[in-house]
Formats: structure tokens, sequence, C-alpha cells
């Protein structure tokens, strides 16, 4: 009796460590989906959209292979050039003056790196499907555009560049009309960035971040984030005369009356759709932001599209000063934006398909009234936008054509730094590599 009293009570403790090990284990398990499965789920956020990249048809595509212009090409001389050569990686510098005829004429860095290059080499990566180097890139920005106020900074900057001394050349490459505070142009850039990413490679834990920066430039009650001011003038309060970044010029915003805006630009139409396709809660932004846009055409003479809008007066800003003087680079970004969500109207087509097809230039900048061109001054940049709205609109004839006028613009030399990249000449005979050149033509070419 003793010995089987013994055993079933040894039987007894065997069974209580069986059930409290297995009540550990289970809480473990638990534990371990709650960490590493459910959590995970609730920062990743389906996006049920395919990519809009652009379908090249026959003719597309063998313009492009005839021309100097190749991606592959492209990307690898950035790389070297712009990324690499200015010591500044995985950022892609802004802009390199090439070296002059003269000794003195020696090649220079810009001393910034632009937000939007930064995010335009990190769609480049995304489209070819470099993942490391997205990965590498997109973390760089977050960590070193990220603003206080919630939004990326429009650029970085390693020096004070604004020396008045220097040669036009140098001026040139300096210029620049972005600052260090809050960006709402690179903050939507950005997010359109990080959908793509997430389109391509599924589920990530990005949409937080995603999720953070769209709730930090929308509010449904105040609008869009307003990261410029401008000041109209005295004399005539349809002219104005400044236009300036608020935490820069408290003085200019005490003056009665400046208004608070925000680039027309700036508004990714396609982002804020793939965002509202993600979660309806954005529907709203994507609405206002389509009519803003639309509401900001300028003329039938001139089918562009103003510089600013301000909530503050209700109206829109389409020049600064008293040249009246409408800067193409802007328009150019918003009817690539209104092309990629189908909206872009006949008459800016045609304006588009006048100046390449009937003038053969796209400039800096038109007259408001006139429409027509107010300077000499090439605008290179433009081409690639141009390719890329073709390509949209499924306009072979405007992309064969584009295609070639930026063949013009392609160093060919083989002891060049530049070579196999677009590049603008200024005054002294020189020439400059900008990264937005090469990297919207990039994203407008066949990969």
């Amino acid at each position: 009796m003793k010995k089987s009293f013994s055993a079933n009570r040894s039987n007894r403790k065997t069974r209580m460590f069986l059930i409290i090990g297995a009540a550990l284990l289970l809480v473990v398990a638990l534990f371990l989906v709650y960490f590493f499965i459910w959590m995970p789920l609730q920062r990743y956020q389906d996006i049920p959209y395919s990519m809009n990249f652009i379908t090249f048809d026959d003719a597309m595509t063998d313009a492009a292979d005839q021309s100097p212009l190749d991606v592959s090409k492209m990307l690898e001389r950035t790389s070297s050039l712009l990324v690499d050569g200015s010591g500044r990686a995985p950022l892609v510098t802004s802009g390199y003056l090439l070296q002059g005829a003269l000794l003195r004429m020696t090649p220079m860095y810009s001393s910034h790196a632009e937000a939007l290059d930064q995010i335009a080499l990190l769609r480049v990566y995304i489209r070819l499907e470099d993942r490391k180097a997205a990965d590498e890139l997109s973390d760089y920005i977050f960590e070193n555009y990220l603003h206080e106020s919630g939004l990326l900074c429009g650029r970085i900057s390693e020096i004070d560049a604004s020396d008045e001394a220097l040669a036009e050349p140098e001026r040139r490459l300096q210029q620049t009309v972005t600052s260090e505070d809050p960006s709402l142009n690179a903050t939507t850039a950005y997010i359109r960035a990080l959908l793509e990413y997430q389109a391509i490679w599924g589920k990530t834990d990005d949409w937080s971040r995603v999720v953070a920066l769209a709730d930090a430039i929308y509010d449904a009650e105040s609008g869009f984030y307003c990261d410029v001011a401008f000041r109209p003038s005295s004399s005539n309060e349809d002219v104005y005369i400044a236009l300036f970044i608020p935490q820069d010029n408290e003085d200019l915003m005490a003056e009665s009356p400046s208004y608070r805006a925000f680039h027309l630009s700036a508004l990714d139409l396609y982002a804020f759709s793939l965002l509202a396709q993600a979660d309806s809660a954005y529907q709203g932004m994507y609405d206002a932001a389509l009519a803003l846009v639309e509401g900001g055409r300028i003329s039938d003479a001139l089918p562009l599209y103003a510089e600013s809008y301000s909530p503050d007066n209700g109206g829109y800003i389409y020049y600064y000063g008293s040249s009246r003087a409408i800067s193409l680079l802007p328009s150019m970004y918003t009817m690539l934006h209104l092309a990629e969500v189908g909206r872009l109207s006949p008459d800016s087509k045609a304006f588009l398909e006048s100046q390449i097809f009937n003038v053969g230039y796209l400039y800096t900048a038109y007259d408001l009234f006139e429409g027509t061109p107010i300077t000499s001054d090439e605008l290179t940049s433009a081409y690639g936008l141009t390719l890329q709205i073709a390509g949209m609109t499924g306009n072979a004839n405007l992309y064969v054509r584009t295609i070639e006028h930026m063949n013009r613009f392609v160093a060919t030399l083989v002891t060049s730094p530049g070579r196999d990249l677009i590049f603008k000449s200024v005054s002294d005979q020189r020439n400059i590599v900008f990264a937005e050149d090469n990297l919207q033509a990039m994203l407008g070419l066949p990969a």
C-alpha cells in the first residue's frame, strides 16, 4: 500500500509538471505570435494597386534604343560622379560644374543635396528593383531629412554657398529655391516613393511612416501644410513682391498683409490616390488636392498652372515681382501629376506639343498674358518630365521628338567625367551636370 501511494503521488507530480510546462509553452507561443506576427501586421497596410510605370510602345522603345540616353549608363555615371565622387554617399549631390577650358576654371560640387533629388534617385532604385540601394537611401532620407515638424526638409547643406564673389557658373551651380525648413513638396514625394516600394516588395513596416507623414501634411479642417508665404505690393495687391520661408523671415510675416501658401506642384495626386485606395480615410485628401490643382490652370493662352495657393485668402499666386514671368518647372511637375491620374487637360497637352514640335525648345519662363517665352534659357529638366508626361498619356510622337531634343544635351566625350549624362551649358562655356535633369530623364526612359 505504501508503495502504491508513493507511485500515485509521483504520477500526480508528473502530471502537474506537464500541465505547468504546457501552460508556459502556450504563453511563450502567444508571446511570439503577438510580437512577431500580429504586431508587424499592424504596422503594414496592404496596398491594393498595381504601379503605373510607363508602358513603352515600340516607337518609344526604338527611339530610346537609338539615343545615347541609357538608364544603366546614366545611373552608373550618376553614382560615380554625384554619389561616390562627392564623398556623400548614399546621397546624390545636386550638381557638378565640369572643368573649364582655362586652368582657373576648376570643377566644383554643389554644396547642397536637395531632398527631391534623393527621392528621385530612390524611385529609380525602386523601379530597377535594387532593394539594397533603396533601403539604404530611404533610411538615410528619413534619418537625416526629417524635420521636427514631422515633414521632410527641402535640402541639407555642407556650407553656406552664398558667396557673392563666385563667378556666374559657380553661382548657377549653387542656386537653390529650397531651404532646410519643412517642405511639403519633399514630403509628398517621399510618401510616393514609400508607396511604390510597398507595391513592389510587399509587406514592410513602412506603413506607419507613411501614415505619420500623411497626417503631418494634411488636416481635413485646415487643409495642406503651408511651407511658404508671400506678401503683396502695397501699391498693387495683385502683384506679389516676396515669396519666403515663414520660419526664416518672422519680420516679413509680421508685416501686414502676409499670407501663408503652398506650392501646387507639391500635390502629388497619384500618391494621394494610392493612399485613398489603401485607406478610404484619405479620399478627402485626394479630392481636395485634385480640386485645387485643376483650379490653378492659368488661361487658354497659357495653359500652365499657378505657382502656389493660399488658404489664407483663398487665391492662387501665379508669379512674383512685376515681370509677369511664369516659371515653367513647377507647372511641369503639376502637369505630370495630373497626367498620372488621367486629368491633364487637352490644352496643356497641346501646349507641350506646340513647344516641342513648333518652337523646338522648353524655356525656363513664359509671359503670363501672351504665353510666349521671356528668356532664351532652356529648362533641361523639363525634357525628362515631358518624357514622363508623353509616356503616361500614350503620346508616342511627343515622346520620340522629345528624345531627339534631349540628345543635344548628352555628354559623349569619352574623357569627360560627365560622359553619358545630361548637361546644361552656362556662361564662360562651362557645363553643369544637375542630378534633377538626369534622374527625371531616367524615370521617363525604358529600364
